[in-house]
């Protein structure tokens, strides 16, 4: 037979649920090039998926932090795949409650621009498809640029390396205008902060 075998998913080990439940799924081909593809090697220089488990977990954590509710998702499997740069239209798909998450390569293209910006739009877009998957469908933009922000100072990242990164790369003009807003909010509150306390 010349048939195709279907790729084999597996649970991503090394994230913590709050009963323990094994969510996310990935081929180990994926996840492997995905770690790769973020600059995640081990002392061997073999990719460290443990690493892309870790940016996983910080983006389901963020759903408890933002006040979604996880366990509309932890009784479930969510499969993530990278999907070829023209498969897809969007950095992350589909904006469904679908038990899917689609990664487009050309994450991994910003990857080598910048590789930290990449890691940080990682969690970005997970986290805004694991809102979908809890059955939101407002896209809620202003999260993910507040979000965006806070991971830009705590990298030292400023709004123009962050652009840079992400210039030229699908749907991302919306994305920048909205960090670009909650930058100057707070760039503007930090000065008012200032200036009251000089009084």
């Amino acid at each position: 037979s010349n048939a195709i075998a279907a790729p084999y998913f597996d649970t991503v080990a090394g994230i913590t649920t709050p009963a323990g439940q094994s969510v996310f799924q990935m081929s180990d081909t994926d996840l492997k090039d995905l770690a790769k593809g973020l600059g995640f090697f081990d002392s061997a220089g073999n990719a460290d998926t443990s690493r892309v488990a870790a940016l996983i977990q910080m983006a389901f954590n963020q759903l408890a932090q933002w006040g979604f509710d996880t366990s509309k998702i932890t009784s479930r499997k969510i499969l993530i795949a990278l999907l070829e740069q023209n498969e897809s239209e969007h950095l992350f798909e589909d904006h469904r409650k679908n038990n899917f998450v689609g990664v487009n390569k050309t994450l991994l293209a910003i990857a080598q621009r910048d590789a930290k910006v990449a890691q940080i739009m990682f969690v970005l877009g997970l986290a805004h498809e694991l809102r979908h998957e809890t059955g939101i469908d407002k896209e809620h933009l202003e999260l993910d640029a507040a979000l965006a922000y806070s991971y830009m100072q705590a990298n030292n990242i400023s709004f123009a390396q962050f652009a840079a990164a992400l210039s030229g790369m699908f749907e991302t003009h919306d994305f920048l205008e909205a960090i670009l807003r909650h930058v100057d909010n707070a760039r503007r509150d930090a000065d008012g902060a200032a200036r009251h306390s000089s009084r």
